[in-house]
């Protein structure tokens, strides 16, 4: 990828946040729309993790580790 080209991502990306995080709202349809969040304000399964599991999975993945992800 060209310098331009990571340059004009860069931009778009920093648009997109920009549109994404104007309000509370807007963020949380952005969220409901990527199947993150459900209408009533919790985690979608795939993004309902243990918190300990996660714990361990960002512990080995600093470790260098390969994990498995999914389930």
């Amino acid at each position: 990828m060209t310098k331009s080209r990571v340059e004009a991502f860069r931009e778009a990306a920093k648009n997109y946040t920009a549109k994404m995080t104007a309000s509370r709202e807007v963020a949380r349809d952005a969220l409901q729309a990527e199947g993150v969040y459900r209408s009533n304000g919790t985690l979608t399964p795939a993004y309902s993790t243990n918190a300990q599991e996660y714990a361990g999975f960002l512990h080995e993945t600093a470790q260098g580790k390969k994990v498995q992800t999914g389930k």
